[in-house]
């Protein structure tokens, strides 16, 4: 039905708030990484109002993709840009790690949600969401991959309790 496409413009950006510590190393923080997403494209769209039921799935061929690593310490180690600091011999840096990665490709973002159960007392919402982006400048056969799943059940009106997993892949 061509009342569900739609032409699109997905603008995102994400980052974290809290610092991610291992070991008493630091292994990110705010706006390190940071990801900025720019994606003109197509998507559709299904939806039931009454029940909340919904499908939404956005394809754009032309995908501006930004990562920022907004402490240098972090860019140095090159893990989020894939551009580490060079050092000499001795340990003495001689170039900075890159701090900004531009990427170019596509991307396909879907969300699913369903509830499962719609009773009274009882409600049990699943949403599940997937992220793919392909780099066509470099190595486009490697796909990133971002998959979340969240279930959230509502019970005696005042109550909610929530499973959700987050995965990632990026080559």
């Amino acid at each position: 039905d061509s009342k569900n496409w739609d032409y699109s413009a997905l603008a995102s950006l994400k980052t974290q708030l809290t610092n991610t510590i291992v070991d008493d190393k630091l292994q990110s923080s705010f706006f390190a990484p940071a990801e900025i997403l720019l994606a003109p494209g197509i998507k559709y769209t299904r939806g039931d109002k009454k029940t909340k039921d919904n499908l939404l799935v956005n394809f754009s061929p032309a995908t501006a993709k930004f990562t920022i690593v907004g402490d240098q310490n972090l860019a140095d180690s090159g893990t989020f840009t894939g551009i580490p600091a060079i050092y000499d011999t001795l340990g003495n840096k001689l170039t900075d790690g890159s701090s900004f990665r531009p990427e170019f490709g596509a991307s396909l973002i879907a969300n699913y949600r369903l509830n499962v159960v719609d009773k009274e007392n009882v409600k049990i919402t699943w949403q599940t969401g997937a992220e793919l982006f392909t780099n066509y400048l470099d190595n486009p056969q490697n796909v990133d991959v971002k998959w979340t799943n969240l279930i959230a059940t509502n019970f005696l009106k005042y109550f909610t309790l929530t499973l959700s997993t987050d995965l990632r892949y990026d080559y």
